[in-house]
């Protein structure tokens, strides 16, 4: 039975992608076998993308795997991050909460400005544009879509920052 090319270079790379699995697994807690599956198709990927003459292959897999990986373990994290201070919006989709934390976010939220108050409404409680991309999309992404939506309003785009700084330096 012959081997086929492909074949033997994964045999030489199984243990790269192994490595790579098992570390980012000891820093993330991600399955080391999910990992390791989608090692196997980031080889794959890797080794029809490879260029010979700009970097070794196991230089262009442990690249790929780290972005892969880092890629994963990113968006299994927003999806999985529960902060106490986000308890309200928790709250509404889960039985079980901390009182405690539900009671000191409210507080925070007691002492901020109407406009700030506003804004977190609006993440808490908001239209449907809004509450589909909450945890799905960066941060950075969910302010740029918050701040059009209140612009749409009549709100200054000074305005907007100001109530932004103001929950940042709440949380």
């Amino acid at each position: 039975m012959r081997i086929s090319t492909k074949d033997k270079l994964y045999k030489d790379h199984f243990r790269l992608i192994q490595e790579r699995a098992i570390a980012f697994n000891k820093t993330t807690g991600f399955p080391t076998d999910e990992l390791i599956s989608e090692g196997d198709v980031v080889f794959m990927d890797a080794v029809a993308t490879w260029d010979a003459s700009a970097a070794m292959l196991s230089t262009w897999l442990h690249r790929k795997l780290n972005q892969r990986f880092f890629n994963l373990t990113k968006k299994e994290a927003i999806f999985t991050k529960c902060d106490c201070e986000q308890i309200d919006f928790v709250e509404s989709h889960h039985k079980e909460f901390d009182p405690v934390c539900t009671t000191r976010f409210n507080d925070m939220l007691g002492k901020l400005s109407k406009e700030a108050k506003e804004v977190a409404k609006i993440i808490l409680d908001g239209p449907s544009e809004v509450l589909d991309i909450i945890g799905t999309e960066p941060p950075k992404i969910l302010r740029g879509i918050l701040s059009k939506h209140l612009q749409k309003q009549g709100w200054s785009y000074a305005k907007v920052l100001s109530a932004f700084k103001e929950i940042r330096e709440a949380l």
